[in-house]
């Protein structure tokens, strides 16, 4: 995630295909591959110069509606418009200069005004600038510095001086630029919020100047940004610490199942769980990976400052080091651990699943079982009634032959009816018997 620049391209223009460009290399989408190397260029200041800096981070305003609130300046005041683009506007005036540049998440406003020797910090430069317009500016106020850079011709450092800028407390204080320059402040913001940095230029020239301030307003900038996430890792510690709370609670109990309808609960609720912890997932994707992107930048603003230690001070990149650390270690905290959380709940789920469906195979091995044990039943119940079947067919089919049997004795062509009807049992017996099984064997018979 780049979050170091605002695109420059449309929609329409990030839908191509190589083709395109061999086609068309001239086209307005090349020309802003080209220009993208330039789109965020460095300010360039001369000692003495005073620059504040305010910072807002973008709520509900679209960056063009703050560009046409940083054009409503131009018609109250003085000012003139000296360049723009996508993600900047340059502003120039009699009193004062305006830099905005516009990030993917905030916006930056640097007023320069050039070629003041100011001798503290209690000046009132920003009177220059009208009320109004400022208290209109959108957005939720990130960061606010102030900066006041002097010609010094020595490495000696002035105490008398520091005292008199930042009052009697803890000073950060470094050899910048390979030592052409010394950077001091205490990083406490003062009654307005403001952050005061002395920067004290040795041998600095003026783009080098403006290097320098650009990255210790990135410095604060990316710190603030960076941060963002301490609270939403704070809350969702604690979210996380009542999940994993309940996940233990339901692992102690995997030993000693009960029910099977008990086990069903559980994996029920394991769901439930696992859904609440995506939900905080999807729901902290978003500042986390920011605030790591943010981390990088943050590291490389630092770097690039290219501070050296004074003697008896400490420098400004050890001091962000040390008390930002406990900060982004508790954000990387709380992303590791829902990812482990993830993990850890997806195995109970599979222990728990794997417990849940070995108990349903068994019963369906029961039912089973159950089953066979009652055909074995109703078969050995249909063989005995097929047996007393047979034997009442026989009976009443004797009995009707006897009576026919009678009937040839009265006519004089059988001498003995009775003779003949004991014959006749054995044989409707066998008969009775193959009809049964033929009328069973075509019932049982598949249809085509």
């Amino acid at each position: 995630m780049n979050l170091n620049s605002q695109s420059q391209f449309t929609d329409e223009e990030l839908e191509f295909y190589p083709e395109d460009l061999r086609s068309a290399p001239d086209s307005l989408l090349l020309k802003k591959l080209r220009d993208e190397l330039h789109s965020r260029t460095f300010p360039v200041f001369v000692s003495p110069v005073v620059v504040c800096s305010y910072s807002y981070l973008r709520t509900t305003a679209s960056i063009a509606e703050e560009k046409s609130h940083v054009e409503t300046l131009i018609q109250m005041t003085s000012v003139a418009l000296v360049s723009q683009n996508t993600n900047r506007m340059r502003l120039a005036g009699e009193h004062f200069n305006l830099r905005v540049d516009f990030y993917n998440e905030f916006t930056c406003y640097q007023f320069i005004f050039q070629d003041k020797p100011e001798t503290d910090f209690k000046h009132d430069l920003m009177s220059l600038v009208p009320h109004q317009w400022r208290q209109e500016i959108s957005g939720t106020p990130l960061a606010a510095m102030n900066f006041i850079t002097q010609k010094c011709l020595t490495n000696d450092v002035d105490k008398t001086k520091l005292l008199d800028y930042f009052g009697d407390v803890q000073i950060m204080g470094s050899y910048t630029s390979h030592g052409a320059a010394k950077a001091w402040s205490n990083f406490i913001a003062d009654g307005d919020k403001h952050i005061h940095v002395l920067v004290e230029d040795e041998q600095l020239g003026p783009r080098r100047l403006g290097r320098l301030i650009q990255r210790l307003i990135d410095i604060e900038n990316y710190r603030m940004m960076s941060l963002l996430s301490l609270p939403v890792a704070q809350k969702t510690l604690l979210q996380i610490e009542r999940i994993e709370g309940e996940l233990t609670r339901i692992v102690m109990q995997l030993s000693d199942m009960g029910s099977m309808e008990h086990e069903t609960n559980l994996l029920n609720y394991l769901y439930k769980l696992a859904a609440q912890n995506e939900q905080l997932r999807a729901q902290t994707l978003h500042r986390f990976s920011a605030s790591t992107a943010y981390q990088v930048i943050l590291d490389e603003r630092l770097v690039e400052i290219e501070d050296v230690a004074i003697e008896g001070y400490q420098t400004i990149s050890r001091f962000f080091s040390r008390r930002m650390r406990p900060a982004l270690r508790t954000c990387d905290s709380a992303q590791k651990r829902l990812e482990q959380l993830s993990n850890h709940l997806q195995r109970v789920t599979e222990m728990l699943s794997t417990s849940v469906n070995v108990c349903v195979g068994k019963q369906n091995q029961n039912m089973l079982e159950s089953l066979a044990q009652q055909s074995k039943m109703q078969l050995r119940l249909q063989q005995t009634v097929e047996g007393l079947s047979i034997v009442a067919i026989t009976y009443y089919s004797s009995s009707l032959l006897s009576y026919f049997f009678k009937s040839l004795e009265k006519l004089e062509l059988i001498s003995s009816p009775y003779l003949w009807s004991g014959l006749s049992v054995p044989i409707i017996a066998t008969l009775t018997w193959f009809g049964l099984r033929w009328l069973k064997t075509r019932a049982l018979k598949p249809e085509l």
